[in-house]
């Protein structure tokens, strides 16, 4: 059993809210299981496992830290959507959380399980020159300053930075790429008219609504190449989530053009999960070539491949587009460019993120507001 495989099975366990079955798990905490758990993003769930089973294991001690550390960072992470919404209510503005937080407290089992590292708002386009002047006059730092370089690739976020280090991705689209954008009828500001509230701890904040949640993650999971299980997992619980509400998830499905994504997301998260039709969603959906194809290439190379060996692999599910011949032409080029790389790579070096350069262009910034009010 591989690392990954056995990963699962924590996950798997990870999910009951009770006590743990009286059985022996055999899952094997060696460092390469820990290891794994960081690739896939998953460590808070390995140390709330461990801790559940009181299994001994030599890396305890970095179970522990990295459950105090996810704990502390959530803690900074809630004050931070307290404050930033209220600052953002204040002038009007509509927003909602997703991703990080928001999942992790609607559909985990435990919120300390789900990592995240920061804070995504989606807020209302038609408003989004006034959401920077409003955070800035706040005290929160815009980050991305390379004005060109925004405006070219016509990006559908920035991010901004706290006073007290936390950062917050503020989109106005949930669709970051202009080319995607594109192909897909996805607009935002219903996402925002049927926002839910829910409470964490004592702060209450508004997210996307089931259907609308299965449908964001099953898009960011794929066009983040779907190869880690926490990703994974968010999609498995978003959709057993979502079961009450299969029709609106099938129908927001084909209105917003999103049926090939969510069909072969259900389908991979099937096969590493082993949840069968995936909560009565994935047999709704058409058989098309395109999900035959990226099926196929999971059966033959498995599901979930280890991290380094993954790059046409993930190409397929970053490809995926409205329709089959769309997205092999995606993939196309991300493989060709991907292969072109292969022996070419220099040794990893850390630098600096060219939108963080400041670049600032009055007229590209202009250029860009404009884009997206018109959008």
């Amino acid at each position: 059993m591989t690392d990954a495989q056995q990963l699962v099975q924590v996950l798997q366990d990870s999910d009951l809210q009770s006590e743990p079955r009286v059985e022996n798990s055999d899952v094997e905490l060696s460092d390469g299981l820990l290891d794994a758990a960081r690739a896939h993003r998953v460590t808070p769930s390995l140390a709330r496992f461990v801790h559940r089973h009181h299994l001994p294991c030599s890396f305890a001690e970095e179970l522990r830290r990295v459950r105090l550390e996810q704990t502390l960072l959530q803690l900074a992470i809630t004050s931070e959507i307290e404050r930033a919404g209220k600052v953002l209510s204040a002038a009007g503005i509509s927003w909602l959380v997703v991703k990080g937080p928001a999942v992790a407290h609607t559909l985990w089992a435990s919120p300390e399980m789900r990592e995240y590292y920061d804070l995504d708002l989606l807020v209302d386009a038609s408003r989004f020159e006034d959401v920077i002047e409003v955070l800035a006059t706040a005290g929160y730092s815009l980050l991305d300053q390379n004005w060109p370089l925004i405006a070219r690739q016509f990006r559908g976020e920035l991010t901004f930075i706290s006073a007290r280090g936390v950062e917050l991705d503020v989109h106005w689209t949930l669709v970051n790429s202009a080319q995607v954008r594109e192909r897909l009828s996805w607009s935002m500001q219903p996402l925002l008219e049927r926002r839910e509230h829910v409470t964490a701890g004592n702060v209450e904040f508004a997210t996307l609504d089931p259907a609308d949640t299965l449908l964001h993650l099953a898009y960011h999971a794929a066009h983040s190449g779907a190869h880690r299980l926490l990703w994974l997992k968010d999609v498995e619980l978003a959709a057993r989530a979502a079961g009450d509400v299969r029709g609106d998830v099938l129908q927001r499905a084909r209105d917003n053009k999103l049926e090939l994504v969510l069909s072969v997301m259900l389908d991979r998260v099937s096969s590493v999960f082993d949840t069968g039709d995936s909560f009565g969603l994935r047999n709704e959906f058409r058989e098309t070539w395109w999900r035959k194809l990226v099926r196929r290439r999971d059966k033959v190379t498995g599901p979930i491949r280890p991290l380094a060996e993954t790059g046409t692999h993930r190409a397929l599910f970053t490809s995926t587009r409205t329709a089959g011949w769309d997205s092999s032409r995606a993939y196309a080029r991300e493989a060709w460019g991907h292969m072109m790389n292969v022996g070419h790579r220099a040794a990893p070096q850390i630098r600096r993120n060219p939108l963080h350069i400041a670049v600032p262009d009055a007229e590209s910034r202009n250029e860009f507001l404009a884009a997206v009010h018109r959008s």
